[in-house]
């Protein structure tokens, strides 16, 4: 137990010490981090089983950038990916467009591109806020991106 305890406290304080980092407000990431509080057998330890993997494949930040305006049928979310023993990591946007195909509200357009760090401001600017729960939920397509595979259909969304 004391091993999961030490592992937890480490993934704890590396995601708080990238939330000051990247500005992701305090009040966000210290609520999060009361939730977690005790919590040693929570989802963030079962979908990481282990230190070589969280510095092999990275950790994904609890907490993302979107904009999104009511009734709108767009939306954009920035995500991240971080790695402890690496000087950068991955920071993705992710946009959808909505409509009603067939009836139905789906996603109709998907577009993905890797940001930089010293980017975030501009979208911040531009009107996305800092969220835990994205509101509309989209996919974010890490591995599409790697592939290099930035854009996505209405049949590919589907």
């Amino acid at each position: 137990m004391e091993f999961v305890r030490g592992y937890n406290n480490a993934y704890f304080n590396f995601v708080t010490n990238q939330c000051k980092e990247l500005g992701v407000p305090e009040e966000l990431y210290l609520n999060w981090r009361e939730q977690q509080k005790n919590d040693w057998d929570n989802f963030y330890i079962r979908e990481i089983q282990g230190k070589v993997i969280f510095e092999e494949h990275g950790v994904h930040l609890p907490f993302y950038l979107q904009k999104y305006e009511s009734g709108s049928l767009e939306t954009g979310v920035i995500a991240f990916k971080l790695f402890p023993d690496k000087k950068s990591h991955l920071i993705l946007w992710e946009y959808r467009r909505f409509d009603y195909p067939e009836g139905n509200l789906h996603a109709i357009e998907g577009k993905r591109k890797f940001l930089e760090v010293n980017e975030l401001q501009r979208y911040i600017d531009e009107g996305y806020h800092w969220t835990e729960r994205l509101s509309p939920p989209i996919g974010i397509n890490f591995s599409l991106a790697e592939e290099g595979k930035f854009t996505s259909s209405y049949e590919e969304l589907k």
